[in-house]
């Protein structure tokens, strides 16, 4: 199915002011550089609305919308477009009598979502921040109507890295070598590199990240290498998404060199997996609202249940088996009775591989209840991020957007929605990959 993702814009609405743009149907200079080959569509028979699709992909394949597509989803921007001028679009509490208009006014189109219908000037000027829909079997669109909503929800993104010297496999050498290379690179032939990539599209950041060098010949050296990166779409700032695009850079590049111990701070995660077990539903909730969950459990069922649902790489670096045994914990949460298996990554240090090492005064209270005080305001946000997570998580699929403050991660096919907390990113398995590998 080709995925496409864009903005609409509305003519109307275009603010014209230095340095402003409007709340709805206009998109900022920045969002612009989000892609490097947006397709516009527009037409003259449903006048005032443009479509700029910012990413369409066909698996991994640039996938060019056919005029037709472009047609149908224009019709759906005008068709808000008109709910807008008209005052017919809802408040967010009536967003169900919205998402109905949409269904009976396309029946050929399917599987309508709709993220937040956004407060306009007045009481009856309310906007949709996207509306995702699918075009047939082959068609998977979502298009934004609010800048403020694109810049917080869009998570497509490319990322280009240019390495700190002209010959990457210089750095499996002893820092003399090493610190010659770098003399020898000049910021000249860098910003070259980085031009050549850029071309006449601007990205949405070009910047440096810097990672400490490690003597792989075993003299104790170290140094701080400055790596270029060249960022399209929000993502592309983020230092998980940059770490792994440096490192794919590095295994394509000489893929026979250990650069964990050259990297060793490349390769480390500071990161925790949550497995909710969206199996376990309470039977006397089963038909109330998706259901509620037993935090009843048998033990030997836990292993088996987080085992094969944990971030592929964690089998790689120890003995799965051994490392669970070691660190892995039992939680339960507020938010629908849910039971959770929760374990560090085995490139934790071996003192925060246990999550209770970072929130040790975890409670299963609401925040009504007196005991809520006596967690401390850092153990309190994490409690606050994961019920919110687990809400979003459970609803979560390959298309869905992830929320402001929450990132979409995917490893070996299964899509964990993450959070920062602290120093550490948690990583919760969704209910979608919790059975499916996409």
């Amino acid at each position: 199915m080709a995925t496409i993702r864009g903005f609409i814009s509305m003519l109307g609405f275009a603010d014209n002011r230095p340095n402003y743009v409007a709340q709805f149907g206009e998109f900022s200079t920045v969002v612009s550089t989000y892609s490097r080959d947006i397709q516009f569509f527009s037409k003259d028979t449903l006048p005032g609305v443009t479509f700029s699709a910012l990413y369409s992909v066909d698996n991994t394949s640039p996938w060019q919308i056919t005029s037709a597509v472009g047609e149908q989803i224009l019709t759906v921007g005008k068709w808000v477009y008109d709910q807008y001028n008209a005052n017919l679009i809802p408040r967010n509490t009536s967003k169900a009598a919205f998402i109905a208009a949409l269904t009976t006014q396309f029946p050929s189109l399917s599987n309508f979502v709709v993220g937040t219908l956004l407060a306009g000037p007045t009481s009856t000027k309310n906007m949709p921040d996207y509306v995702r829909f699918d075009i047939g079997q082959v068609h998977s669109v979502q298009v934004w109507f609010a800048d403020s909503a694109i810049k917080a929800q869009y998570d497509f993104f490319e990322i280009q890295v240019i390495p700190p010297v002209s010959d990457i496999n210089l750095l499996n050498n002893a820092s003399s070598v090493v610190q010659t290379a770098i003399v020898n690179r000049k910021y000249a032939d860098i910003r070259r590199l980085a031009e050549a990539i850029i071309g006449e599209d601007p990205p949405t950041f070009d910047t440096t990240y810097d990672l400490t060098w490690k003597d792989p010949t075993g003299s104790g050296a170290t140094l701080e290498l400055s790596w270029s990166i060249i960022g399209y779409g929000p993502l592309s700032a983020d230092e998980e998404y940059i770490k792994d695009a440096i490192k794919l850079y590095l295994t394509n590049v000489a893929p026979n060199v250990d650069w964990s111990k050259i990297f060793p701070s490349l390769y480390a995660s500071n990161e925790f997996v949550i497995v909710p077990l969206w199996l376990n539903t309470s039977p006397a909730t089963e038909n109330v609202d998706g259901g509620s969950y037993s935090p009843i459990m048998k033990w030997n069922d836990l292993k088996t249940a987080i085992t094969p649902r944990v971030p592929v790489g964690y089998a790689a670096q120890t003995n799965l088996n051994t490392h669970l045994n070691n660190y892995l914990e039992v939680l339960s949460s507020v938010w629908r009775s849910m039971p959770l298996l929760a374990v560090g990554s085995p490139s934790n240090l071996a003192t925060t591989r246990q999550l209770s090492k970072i929130v040790p005064d975890y409670l299963t209270v609401p925040t009504t209840n007196a005991d809520w005080g006596r967690i401390s305001p850092n153990t309190a946000s994490f409690i606050e991020k994961l019920n919110f997570g687990l809400e979003e998580a459970r609803r979560f699929s390959p298309t869905s957007v992830a929320p402001s403050g929450y990132f979409k991660r995917i490893s070996g096919g299964r899509i964990y929605l993450s959070f920062n907390h602290g120093d550490y990113k948690i990583m919760i398995l969704t209910r979608f990959s919790y059975s499916t590998l996409i």
